[in-house]
Parts: structure tokens; C-alpha cells; sequence
């Protein structure tokens, strides 16, 4: 799937927007493991190890381990674990800035922050842009990253 920025801005506060998040921004990696008949999803951060390595016997882990691209995570079909509600925390939208932060891109973030709250079609003044939503925190994040 190709993300652009109407696929972004339309992308409502939620899983959807979450995970986009996690993969774009945080650089997080899926990994299912088979665990009898249930596949389980979980989150690999950059710089933590492989989730089959926490076992002492991990070569033998590993063969139930693979990674999943975050647009194949079918609900009905995993349990995932580990997954945060970026657009919907505004504590965990104030994480993922810090992240842009470190980027180096605070300056294409705020220039995204506030094409995403103008683009609410209300009055905007100063006052929006400090209490802007996780939601539009998140959106804003995912344009500055992608340079869309």
C-alpha cells in the first residue's frame, strides 16, 4: 500500500492510524509467532532484540517466529500484542513528537501540524496548534516522515 497524504488525512484516530504510526515513525517490526492453533503478534523496537531470543533454547524458537508487514494484521485472524493508541493518547502523541525531535524534523513537523489543523475547515489560531489532538499530532508526524 502506497500512503499518501489524503490516505493520511483520512485515516481516522484509531488501530489503522496507530500501527502507520508504529511502522513509519517508530520503526517498530511485526513479528508472528505460531503458539499451538493462535498466531501472536508482537512489536519489535529498534535496537531490542528479536522476540524469539528472549527464550534460552532460541534456535529452536526461532522456526515459530516470522515478520509480518504491519498491513497483513488481521484482527480476526491475530492476537496482537504490544500495540499503543498514539492518535488517541495525547501522553503517547507527545512520544511520538520526541521521536520527531530526535529526527532532526521539528520544522517540517510543525509546518504538517498546522496544514492538518487548518485543514479542519474552522477557525485557527495559536490556541489550535498548542492543543492539537493526537490524532492530528499523529497525521502531522506521519507527513513530516514521509515528506508528503
Amino acid at each position: 500500500m502506497s500512503l499518501t497524504r489524503d490516505l493520511i488525512l483520512s485515516t481516522k484516530a484509531g488501530t489503522a492510524l496507530d500501527r502507520l504510526v508504529e511502522e513509519h515513525i517508530l520503526e517498530w517490526v511485526a513479528w508472528q509467532e505460531l503458539r499451538g492453533e493462535y498466531l501472536v503478534v508482537t512489536f519489535q523496537k529498534p535496537g531490542a532484540p528479536e522476540p524469539y531470543k528472549r527464550s534460552q533454547k532460541w534456535e529452536s524458537e526461532m522456526q515459530r517466529y516470522s515478520v509480518i508487514q504491519f498491513e497483513d494484521l488481521d484482527t480476526m485472524k491475530h492476537a496482537v500484542y504490544g500495540d499503543k493508541d498514539f492518535s488517541t493518547d495525547i501522553s503517547l502523541a507527545w512520544e511520538v513528537e520526541e521521536k520527531i525531535k530526535k529526527m532532526g524534523l521539528h520544522v517540517e513537523y510543525c509546518r504538517a501540524l498546522k496544514q492538518v489543523v487548518v485543514n479542519t475547515g474552522e477557525y485557527v489560531g495559536l490556541f489550535d496548534y498548542i492543543h492539537a489532538t493526537p490524532e492530528q499530532r499523529c497525521k502531522a508526524a506521519l507527513l513530516a516522515v514521509l515528506n508528503l
